[in-house]
């Protein structure tokens, strides 16, 4: 796996809007906040043409958002990217990223979440570089609490490489019990990942046999109630993505009462899956939110139902 360099001080960020932009509400003021607060911090911030735009649930054309990710990706004045916020319909820049020439370019950190999924899922499995399942920049200081937003930027320069939950609620395991996983980081928004399922773009199969199954998925939704997951992760087990991993991480659920009375751990116990399952995690479409490293190899632990995650750059 291929880790970008850890960034410095007074670093520049390219913000891109492969899927949304930031203009409207809430977006636009939470941008602003967050832009400001990154300004103070000494960084600079390049943006993208298509940033403040958003009709019909894009910011601009494929071709064009496509274009400005790869154009920021390419130059060499900007030291990492990172996207503006989630959105819909990501998934249709796909044909026009070149993750061939991705390879053969100095690697750069990409951060973001839900629908940047469609990028970071192909990026690890397609180009075999890690990216950052975080927050999008238009959440930072201003969505997020500021505890979560500096342990991003402390993992981006290196200073943080060990991460427990931020706030004073249970994570849960299936077997009730402290529950310790090791492996290699893949996932995203699971709703994202099974539009991806069994197109030229989902390498998760290959990834798997790539890392001889030493794989934990991490998985969150931003709607899917408890029968949803239930539903997908049926799915998942059936087309043989299960079989040879080392565990499951599920996200804190958005959606998250129980579907005809069926909650989300009544659903994971029906399912009988025979590996590890953490769930009601830190990260994704719940605030705030624990960085997940895409790719990268981590030891995952819930002692006294304390979430923590320890990532290892070195393998």
């Amino acid at each position: 796996m291929i880790y970008p360099k850890f960034i410095q001080d007074k670093s520049t960020i390219g913000v891109v809007a492969p899927s949304f932009g930031v203009a409207g509400e809430p977006y636009y003021d939470n941008y602003i906040i967050a832009k400001e607060s990154l300004q103070e911090m000494g960084f600079r911030l390049v943006e993208c043409p298509s940033i403040y735009n958003l009709e019909k649930g894009q910011s601009n054309l494929p071709k064009i958002r496509a274009k400005e990710l790869m154009d920021f990706y390419e130059d060499d004045s900007i030291d990492f990217l990172w996207s503006c916020a989630g959105g819909e319909i990501m998934n249709e820049i796909l044909p026009y990223l070149d993750f061939e020439r991705i390879k053969q370019l100095k690697p750069k950190w990409f951060i973001g979440y839900s629908d940047n999924t469609c990028f970071i899922q192909p990026l690890a499995t397609k180009s075999n570089i890690a990216s950052l399942y975080g927050m999008c920049i238009s959440e930072f200081n201003s969505l997020q609490i500021k505890e979560a937003s500096q342990a991003l930027i402390n993992l981006l320069m290196g200073k943080q490489h060990l991460f427990y939950q931020f706030l004073d609620q249970p994570t849960q395991t299936i077997t009730n019990e402290n529950t310790m996983i090791e492996g290699r980081l893949l996932g995203g928004c699971v709703e994202v990942i099974m539009n991806l399922l069994q197109t030229q773009y989902d390498g998760t199969l290959a990834f798997i046999e790539q890392y001889e199954g030493d794989v934990i998925l991490y998985l969150e939704a931003y709607e899917l109630n408890s029968l949803g997951m239930k539903r997908t992760l049926w799915q998942l087990r059936e087309l043989g993505y299960l079989n040879k991993i080392k565990g499951i991480l599920i996200g804190k659920l958005r959606n998250d009462e129980p579907a005809f009375d069926v909650t989300i751990t009544e659903a994971l116990l029906d399912l009988e899956l025979d590996i590890p399952v953490i769930y009601d995690v830190e990260f994704g479409h719940t605030y705030p939110t624990i960085p997940m490293v895409n790719g990268a190899y981590a030891k995952v632990s819930v002692i006294n139902q304390r979430f923590s995650i320890d990532y290892d750059f070195t393998r």
